[in-house]
């Protein structure tokens, strides 16, 4: 050991070990804290939804004056999205074109009250479930409610009427008396919750669904979609905002602010994992 330091004294300064010295405590520093950014980061890597993936943003068009007019996006105009650099792919909200009427019945008080039913392409989902899917022929209907629809409930409704309040577990547990009615066509069928969803406001469907149903049972024509959905790399880009503006399309929600701090938390991340 008396030799090693010998030999880096006759070629080293004990100014430039102490440099070395600090270089790699700051070195091994940076390491680190990648380490532990890196098992920080992981679980969030690992949920459907996770911060690291695309963003997605919900477009309507503006309603002027008392509602009247074209809200719907035409066939041109989905076209001419589709093919924006910012766009990575684009699904359109399907509606049911029918009467549905959702009951249910609890320590035998019976409740009944009209629904609305939506699909998108499954790729837009941002949970997952082994229930989610439908074959004509099935008595079963899988549904996505949003999270926002419980948290209302919960926390305006019930807490203010002294009404109990219900936990996702329990309402996944109850099922669903479905009446369709179309074309002087009925048909009963059982519905249950299989998720809760974060970033779709509205009662979902399998699209397999929604296509057979409207195929038996609508009764108004099939029209242009007045909503849809984008997949964009960067909500943030200042180019989509520009687009969007142009054409006075609408994002729902605050999908634009959570995209721009999404887009910044990668950016850090990067940054210091690449450090």
């Amino acid at each position: 050991m008396k030799l090693i330091w010998q030999l880096l004294r006759q070629h080293v300064s004990v100014l430039q070990l102490a440099g070395f010295l600090v270089t790699n405590l700051v070195g091994v520093a940076i390491v680190l804290t990648a380490v532990q950014l890196y098992r920080d980061v992981t679980p969030a890597l690992q949920v459907p939804d996770s911060f690291l993936d695309n963003d997605f943003i919900i477009l309507t068009k503006e309603v002027e004056g008392a509602g009247i007019g074209k809200t719907s996006f035409t066939q041109t105009e989905l076209a001419e999205l589709a093919e924006q650099p910012f766009t990575e792919a684009l699904g359109e909200f399907t509606p049911a074109r029918y009467s549905v009427m959702g009951g249910i019945s609890l320590a035998g008080i019976g409740m009944r009250t009209y629904l609305f039913f939506e699909s998108v392409p499954d790729r837009f989902l941002d949970v997952r479930s082994d229930e989610w899917g439908f074959e004509e022929g099935s008595e079963f209907v899988p549904i996505i409610l949003p999270r926002n629809y419980l948290n209302l409930y919960n926390f305006g409704f019930a807490s203010t009427r002294g009404l109990p309040q219900v936990s996702e577990d329990l309402v996944r547990g109850i099922t669903l008396d479905l009446d369709l009615s179309g074309r002087g066509q009925f048909r009963n069928l059982k519905g249950r919750v299989v998720a809760f969803s974060n970033r779709l406001n509205t009662i979902l469907v399998p699209e397999e669904f929604i296509r057979w149903s409207n195929r038996r049972f609508a009764d108004k024509p099939a029209v242009d979609p007045s909503r849809i959905i984008l997949e964009v790399r960067n909500a943030a880009d200042d180019r989509l905002h520009e687009y969007l503006a142009l054409h006075r399309y609408q994002i729902e929600g605050g999908a634009g602010d959570e995209g721009r701090a999404s887009y910044f938390l990668r950016m850090a991340t990067g940054v210091v994992v690449g450090v």
